[in-house]
């Protein structure tokens, strides 16, 4: 299997997303622990891909340390756990089946996944380093200087947060303007909270 090192997750979610929107793959396969897979589902939605299922959480919250899937095609990004548990209604303790055009494995991860991906290409990922600066200031690594953030909270007619809006006015070196956005509902106040808080929305 071949072996990528990154500089880190900007530029690693930079492949990703080239690998999905230039080089013709019809989905792209991210396999990580919790803190990798988060920064590069913040990159990701940086980029203007919609989260369009997620059910993401760390194991502070009930105990789930292993791996997720993060999966990117035409309908989105979908994110959910790699490893379903007897007690959850799998008929045993296993990792999941998935199958993708091109599968991306983070270095941390158990190898005993790979039986379960259906791909013909998959690549193991690391970082050069794996501190990852989140405070770096307003560039990133494609010299993208985000303008201004706008956050819009919704809740139901009783005043019960259901959703959010996070929307970002960008502009690059060469003066072109981006406008990526995520919008994301749920009823579930505790998964809610969670991708909030990807995004640093505090409720």
């Amino acid at each position: 299997m071949k072996r990528i090192i990154f500089e880190d997750a900007y530029n690693f979610a930079d492949r990703v997303h080239d690998d999905y929107t230039l080089n013709d793959y019809d989905d792209v396969l991210v396999v990580a622990k919790y803190d990798k897979a988060k920064e590069v589902l913040r990159e990701l939605v940086h980029y203007g891909h919609d989260i369009e299922f997620a059910e993401f959480y760390d194991s502070d919250w009930n105990g789930y340390d292993k791996e997720f899937y993060l999966y990117l095609s035409d309908e989105g990004i979908s994110i959910s756990p790699a490893f379903g548990f007897k007690k959850d209604g799998y008929s045993k303790d296993t990792y999941l089946i998935i199958g993708a055009d091109k599968t991306y494995i983070h270095e941390d991860c158990n190898s005993a996944i790979i039986k379960y991906i259906d791909c013909d290409d998959i690549v193991e990922f690391g970082y050069q380093d794996n501190e990852i600066d989140n405070n770096s200031g307003d560039t990133t690594e494609n010299d993208c200087i985000v303008d201004t953030v706008s956050t819009i909270i919704y809740k139901t007619d009783d005043g019960v947060i259901h959703g959010f809006s996070r929307s970002w006015n960008n502009t690059d070196e060469n003066a072109n303007f981006y406008h990526p956005s995520v919008t994301y509902f749920n009823d579930n106040i505790d998964e809610l909270k969670e991708i909030m808080d990807l995004f640093g929305i505090q409720i």
